[in-house]
């Protein structure tokens, strides 16, 4: 298994997997643009959900930090789907498919679907990068007036380092396929 280098490869998109448990994705900023306001809200969006980072000193800043991001935010109340069990859920399909070394056409299918899966996350991150500006503004009131910027943070460029190493993963174990079938046929 180990003298495999799709196995490296592997084992390297199941490290990344694991420790965007450990890192946000993005963090957002959302300054108040009002005369004599010094509100600056900052939150990170990580496996456990959009956690804020600025200190909350009066209970209109903290009505205001959630009136910027409650849609967002993961709160008990929301009900919304925890993140971290999507990563969890990625690292264990990683580890499985290292696994599989013995049965390589099963192993190639689930590493292609590791790669597509990964794709599609990673998309719907840079997507929402891009488009959350516009989702925020539009769920505050409209005298609320804010300037609201996106961060990448190490977390997305873990989830970016995958995706080629997915992808040399299923170059080797095409080869190795290819490597069998050529050696049947000389049989």
């Amino acid at each position: 298994m180990i003298q495999r280098v799709q196995s490296i490869y592997l084992a390297l998109a199941f490290v990344c997997t694991t420790l965007l448990l450990l890192f946000p994705l993005f963090s957002t900023t959302a300054v108040s643009n009002a005369e004599g306001d010094d509100l600056a809200v900052t939150a990170e969006f990580g496996p456990y959900g959009l956690i804020f980072t600025s200190e909350v000193s009066s209970i209109d800043q903290s009505n205001t930090q959630y009136q910027a991001f409650g849609n967002l935010a993961d709160n008990p109340q929301s009900g919304k789907f925890p993140v971290y069990l999507t990563f969890i859920g990625l690292s264990l399909f990683s580890l499985a498919t290292l696994f599989l070394y013995k049965k390589r056409k099963r192993q190639l299918l689930f590493c292609r679907l590791n790669l597509l899966l990964h794709v599609l996350i990673l998309a719907g991150v840079y997507a929402f990068y891009y488009l959350g500006t516009a989702a925020i503004k539009k769920a505050l009131p409209i005298t609320a007036d804010l300037t609201i910027s996106f961060t990448l943070e190490i977390g997305f460029y873990l989830l970016l380092a995958t995706i080629p190493f997915l992808f040399l993963a299923i170059r080797g174990i095409k080869n190795d396929e290819n490597l069998v079938k050529s050696l049947d046929r000389l049989r």
